[in-house]
């Protein structure tokens, strides 16, 4: 009931910025109070005014999606996205919980969506390290994610063409045969050599 009051006062109600938080803040806490970790996680994924202080408890009761999705919600992306990789990698254990993502998922899918996440933040990013470092891991978990990146043309200004083709085909020939496809099909690239390693692949 509780809970219900607060999502309302969050949603309807027009409250001052200092009132607002402390509102947000409580509905997080009532959500760990009551393990409903998936209204908890609702709460974070959209724009909140959550304090900050909430990240002491999440990382304590070892709610570290939650705590991603938050620091994420206050432009904190480069320390959720290494939240994310350290969740999918097994080196942070997430607590146990009967709702929430990884209850939902399981754990190959939470790993895609930790990648998306991750692939969400590089396609905004401006570092060139973090491309040539997270890239390559969004590819190992889940190859759809990075992709999407390169067709995307996001990264361009970070990764040569060449440094993204020496990276795919690392990993195999067909994501590299796929990238090059978009390269000639879609992007219209018209140089020779590009197309002759297209055909030879494609034999």
């Amino acid at each position: 009931v509780i809970a219900k009051y607060l999502e309302h006062a969050r949603m309807s109600i027009n409250l001052e910025h200092h009132e607002s938080e402390c509102v947000h803040t409580l509905l997080a806490n009532l959500y760990l109070d009551t393990g409903d970790i998936a209204g908890l996680e609702h709460l974070l994924v959209a724009e909140n005014l959550c304090s900050e202080a909430l990240t002491e408890r999440l990382t304590r009761e070892s709610r570290f999606h939650a705590l991603a999705l938050l620091l994420r919600s206050k432009g904190k992306y480069h320390d959720a996205a290494n939240l994310w990789v350290k969740l999918a990698d097994g080196k942070l254990e997430e607590a146990i919980a009967d709702t929430g993502a990884l209850a939902d998922t399981g754990t190959i899918g939470f790993r895609v969506l930790a990648a998306g996440y991750v692939a969400d933040y590089l396609a905004e990013s401006n570092s060139e390290e973090e491309v040539r470092t997270l890239l390559p891991w969004v590819f190992d978990v889940h190859w759809e994610s990075g992709m999407k990146l390169l067709v995307g043309g996001m990264l361009t200004k970070s990764l040569t063409r060449d440094e993204i083709m020496a990276m795919l085909q690392e990993r195999s020939d067909t994501l590299a045969c796929q990238y090059m496809c978009h390269l000639v099909e879609n992007e219209k690239v018209e140089e020779s050599a590009l197309h002759t390693k297209l055909a030879l692949m494609l034999a």
